[in-house]
């Protein structure tokens, strides 16, 4: 053999035994996955998801953060279309890169998701890395991440959960190393918690976590960071946050949009939704206080339930196993590197159950838990180590529990996309019919109140959420919007009997139905609610 033909099979040998090959061939395997689900998808999810497709495609076709559907009347605006005054702004840059870059089409909105949601594993990966794990290890970590089913499941809709996974999780990585050597990533910590919280609101509770994990490592005797630092993490963060705070000065008139300070107050999950109410202390504490009580202690159960589901027995348990040998050992570093993302876990917990707890029935509880994911599957994989004494079985046993993950993914997957498929043909049938008939206002116009005007949007077709209100409110906000049909169902109390037919009111006439749905026309005031026997 010449030498130079002997360099070559050492060559590819030592490319395979190269780390990054490893990490990127995991990494292009959970792209692809993403992608393969991605192509398949009928639409970008519902509610949440559905809203930041559509401020997404007004992104790309350069409107700004416009919107044209009402969703809720915290600060009623003028006509559907307006300013976005509630959500924040990041996750539907997202889609919105996607389409710039590829064209118009739901896959183009869809790819960025699957990006960021790959990126996750590679979260963990460096989380493994912070903890002095070997690689070995460290890719396992990825591995029991990659294809976790919620992060597989978020990561083909346009939603704010993988962005705010990977902006927190990386903020919680940035701070540790920060403390340990290299303050100036405590600048970086501080930009990425700015971007975890341009992707959700209750991002601003990582400031809480880091503070009171600096108290905590203070008090075991830790010295503090360099003062700058810290400083410079606090100027980041806003920095980030600024421009997103001049926009809301220029066009709400405020830093920052108070709807979310009012959803605090409500009493059930579509109080939101109310159009002649005021959300305040006074409305909330009239609930009374043996309500507010029940009410905290079953959202606690629920948050808690609903965790353990998403977490998973086989994760949870070894999370528990690695971080009960971390603690026995007392091994400072490793609990160090969880410590802030465990409080930010508590405090989710705590302003889903008490605070805010209605929330949780849309999911935020669990979207913004995934951060905290990549860390406890760090301890996990310890845990799963330790207990099988050896690297080999244990990887193996990641393997058999990423398989079954993706198996669980898949099959969440399959049934959303299948319940979206019936709602995209429902959707289709009310504005066909809806355009059959045509105007009823003579506005040049058809728009419609429903209980989801996310997925009429996405038909062109403007509108309003039918408000939580007593039937004369309803007619109120219909009239204001100029809407010319109410489509049910809606999920509201004072529309289901119109929509099962049990009662009849000549100002809102059945004008079509289908299957599935009704449509009243708005006909104006006057008339009263004349009930079937």
């Amino acid at each position: 053999m010449t030498p130079g033909g002997s360099r070559i099979p050492r060559a590819l040998h030592a490319v395979g035994r190269d780390p990054r090959l490893h990490v990127g061939i995991l990494l292009l395997a959970g792209f692809a996955v993403r992608l393969a689900f991605a192509a398949q998808a009928p639409h970008p999810g519902r509610v949440d998801p559905n809203h930041y497709y559509n401020l997404g495609r007004s992104l790309a076709a350069g409107r700004g953060f416009v919107i044209d559907y009402v969703w809720q009347y915290h600060h009623a605006p003028d006509s559907p279309t307006h300013a976005i005054d509630y959500w924040m702004p990041l996750p539907a840059v997202w889609p919105a890169l996607g389409i710039f870059v590829s064209g118009d089409g739901l896959l183009s909105a869809l790819v960025p998701s699957a990006v960021l949601g790959t990126l996750v594993a590679l979260l963990a990966y460096g989380v493994a890395a912070a903890a002095r794990q070997p690689h070995a290890v460290r890719m396992m970590a990825a591995g029991a991440v990659i294809f976790f089913p919620d992060l597989l499941l978020q990561s083909v809709r346009t939603d704010s959960a993988v962005s705010s996974a990977l902006f927190a999780g990386g903020a919680f990585l940035a701070f540790h190393h920060g403390r340990c050597g290299r303050p100036a990533l405590l600048g970086a910590a501080g930009a990425l918690a700015g971007l975890a919280h341009l992707s959700r609101q209750d991002g601003v509770l990582i400031a809480p976590a880091l503070l009171l994990g600096l108290l905590l490592f203070r008090q075991r005797g830790d010295p503090w960071p360099p003062r700058q630092w810290v400083l410079g993490g606090a100027v980041a963060w806003i920095g980030v946050l600024l421009p997103w705070i001049v926009r809301n000065r220029l066009i709400l008139g405020r830093a920052w949009p108070s709807g979310g300070g009012r959803t605090l107050f409500l009493r059930s999950f579509i109080d939101q939704f109310t159009y002649g109410r005021t959300l305040d202390a006074e409305h909330f504490l009239s609930w009374g206080i043996g309500n507010i009580l029940r009410n905290v202690g079953s959202m606690a159960g629920a948050n808690g339930r609903s965790f353990a589901e998403f977490l998973g027995l086989p994760l949870a348990l070894l999370a528990a196993v690695g971080l009960v040998a971390w603690i026995r050992r007392r091994d400072r570093h490793r609990l160090s590197l969880v410590t802030p993302p465990l409080l930010f876990l508590g405090g989710l917990f705590l302003f889903y159950s008490v605070v805010a707890p209605f929330h949780s029935e849309g999911g935020s509880f669990r979207k913004s838990a995934l951060s905290v994911v990549p860390f406890l599957a760090v301890a996990g994989v310890g845990g799963l180590v330790a207990i099988l004494r050896g690297r080999a079985v244990a990887g193996l046993a990641v393997a058999v529990i990423g398989i079954w993950m993706l198996v669980g993914g898949r099959e969440r997957i399959r049934a959303e996309f299948a319940e979206l498929r019936d709602a995209c043909d429902w959707a289709r049938a009310v504005v066909s019919a809806a355009r059959s008939r045509g105007d009823a206002n003579g506005d040049g116009e058809v728009r419609l109140m429903t209980g989801d005007p996310f997925l009429f949007d996405s038909y062109g077709v403007r509108g309003i959420m039918a408000p939580s209100d007593d039937l004369e409110m309803i007619l109120e906000a219909a009239g204001r919007y100029r809407i010319d049909y109410v489509v049910l169902p809606a999920g509201r109390a004072a529309l289901d009997t119109l929509g099962s037919g049990r009662a009849v009111d000549d100002r809102l006439p059945v004008a079509a139905e289908g299957n599935g749905f009704r449509l009243l026309e708005v006909a104006g005031a006057g008339g009263e609610i004349e009930s079937e026997a």
